[in-house]
């Protein structure tokens, strides 16, 4: 299987907008049927063990026939993904003959990948088909923000902490180094099953907000 590091900033043009109906009357129908990108980009989902570095984590996303690997999303730095750093970071498989990909820089200097149908120019098009994917693996539509403000824990600090909780409330998640390995995997799955926490979408391979927080919780019962 090919992958194509990108790593250009293209020009790009600024979408041309408009009230129309038909724009809106396309774009609640994609939206009803689950087939807006960032419908299909979020349902696709896919998150393992990184075949590059064991310690590491992948996430695959697909919409149409447009597939993208992020190589390292758990396991390296912002910094490392953005640089491609032994193979880390956006790779694009493929790209949808109705899509365009590009790799942007928004305006918190943080570096995206951004799909938008190439109807979305168009009057019979749905002018808000667009998403973006986050070097952690997050999937934006339309307005939603790249960087929370406020936000001052990074990736491997809330690692380091569901580690810390694990090891309390007596599971092995391994050393605590901020690093999202095996053991740490294993031990926040047994964790989610065993308080019920609801499953079932490939996001949750990933350490949600909504895990960290039944982690602090359970850990503060302990007190």
């Amino acid at each position: 299987m090919s992958m194509r590091f990108v790593r250009f900033f293209p020009f790009t043009f600024p979408l041309l907008f408009s009230t129309t109906v038909a724009w809106a009357n396309q774009c609640s129908q994609l939206e009803a049927d689950g087939r807006l990108i960032r419908q299909q980009l979020k349902q696709s989902k896919v998150c393992r063990t990184s075949s590059v570095e064991e310690t590491w984590t992948d996430c695959e996303f697909s919409a149409g026939k447009t597939r993208i690997l992020l190589v390292g999303a758990i396991g390296t730095s912002p910094e490392s993904r953005a640089m491609g750093i032994r193979g880390s970071g956006f790779h694009v498989l493929s790209v949808d003959p109705m899509m365009t990909v590009r790799v942007l820089v928004d305006s918190g200097s943080d570096l995206v990948l951004r799909l938008d149908g190439t109807d979305n120019l168009l009057s019979s098009g749905c002018l808000y088909n667009e998403a973006l994917i986050t070097l952690d693996a997050r999937v934006l539509g339309p307005g939603e923000r790249v960087r929370d403000s406020g936000t001052a824990t990074t990736e491997r600090d809330s690692i380091k902490s569901a580690q810390t909780y694990l090891r309390q409330l007596g599971y092995d998640p391994g050393p605590i180094d901020g690093n999202m390995g095996v053991r740490t995997r294993a031990a926040l799955e047994n964790f989610r099953r065993e308080r019920n926490i609801p499953s079932g979408t490939s996001e949750d391979l990933l350490l949600t907000k909504v895990l960290l927080e039944a982690l602090e919780a359970a850990y503060k019962k302990l007190k």
